[in-house]
């Protein structure tokens, strides 16, 4: 749930934090709700804030070229509310306010690039400006997708919405609940009106919302490479079929004299089916091999998935052959119920 606060009331940073604050112990009073918080940035809603981010006793030969990491000014409780993993230190808490000690939670490749085989609680760093005040690092959280689920994480930094100086009027409340969202939206529309009913809210959405909007483009291109694989696989058995039909009708009078001399019709469509499933398997590993080379090109429309999966491959591999032995089958299977009599007379 996205607000913007407004009104000559709240330019004064105190205030709006003391509306924010009121506004999350409200939230949190309400049934069904588990743990809320406010932050900057949501994963996934499409903005980026990205600042200078400059570690102490490191050169900074020019600090307008150097390292940025994203920023997230969130409240107590926000890790919790988004389920992200706190991997060592300590988490965001009311005990850091404006008059205590700057502190900041860092995720894991900020740790990896700025302290590489350091422990990086206690380490200290500037953001924006190298006039500006050093933070402390006190705890490494796992790192998130912000920008994409297709794209790597890059540097992040959470920072207590009360401790920066420059304070966010627009935030998103990040709520986990127990129960039904769409009553608890109502419920906390309310709790913020009878705040200040002035107060515009936007994007009241869940999580999932959140992440469907940010593949919608991918989405709509997975339906339709999957609607032209599924006419492809059809047209391709249904060719199967029409030339397995043909050979089998070429090689009536052959099947004739077979079972005439002895063949069983089990035989002949053993027989048949055999030397189409050869055919069918030598061209289905020809298709593998060249879907391995392919691949790649589809990697940007993948997320946790390897363009080589193997257990995707394996499905793959089993429902063409299982739909070419079917095409296969059925012409065979009609061989069977062949007359030798009229087999032999067929031209």
């Amino acid at each position: 749930m996205r607000i913007s606060v407004l009104g000559q009331r709240y330019n004064d940073n105190q205030k709006l934090r003391q509306f924010f604050a009121s506004a999350l112990a409200s939230i949190r009073a309400l049934p069904g709700v588990q743990s809320a918080a406010v932050t900057s940035q949501i994963p996934l809603g499409g903005n980026v804030d990205r600042y200078g981010f400059h570690v102490e006793g490191k050169i900074h030969a020019n600090p307008e070229l150097d390292e940025s990491a994203e920023r997230f000014c969130v409240s107590p409780g926000y890790l919790d509310a988004m389920r992200i993993r706190l991997l060592r230190g300590r988490d965001i808490s009311d005990r850091d306010t404006w008059t205590t000690q700057q502190t900041l939670l860092i995720n894991e490749t900020t740790a990896r690039s700025m302290w590489p085989g350091e422990d990086p609680i206690g380490k200290r760093a500037k953001l924006g400006g190298l006039d500006l005040p050093w933070w402390t690092v006190v705890g490494v959280v796992a790192d998130i997708h912000h920008s994409g689920l297709d794209i790597a994480p890059t540097m992040q930094f959470y920072i207590p919405h009360a401790q920066w100086p420059f304070p966010d009027s627009d935030m998103t409340f990040t709520i986990r609940t127990a129960g039904p969202q769409g009553s608890l939206a109502s419920a906390v529309q309310q709790t913020i009106h009878a705040l200040d009913r002035t107060q515009p809210l936007s994007r009241v959405m869940p999580l999932e919302d959140y992440i469907g909007l940010s593949v919608q483009g991918r989405r709509f291109s997975s339906i339709l490479l999957a609607a032209f694989a599924a006419v492809a696989l059809f047209l391709s058995a249904l060719g199967i079929y029409g030339v397995t039909a043909y050979s089998v009708a070429e090689r009536t009078r052959e099947i004739g004299i077979r079972m005439a001399l002895g063949a069983q019709p089990q035989e002949v469509f053993a027989l048949l089916l055999r030397q189409w499933v050869v055919l069918v398997v030598f061209g289905v590993a020809l298709g593998v091999a060249a879907s391995a080379a392919l691949t790649r090109f589809l990697a940007s429309m993948l997320f946790d998935v390897r363009p080589t999966d193997p257990a995707t491959f394996v499905s793959v591999v089993f429902l063409l052959v299982g739909v070419a032995a079917l095409a296969c089958w059925i012409p065979s299977r009609r061989a069977m119920r062949v007359d030798p009599i009229v087999a032999l007379r067929y031209e």
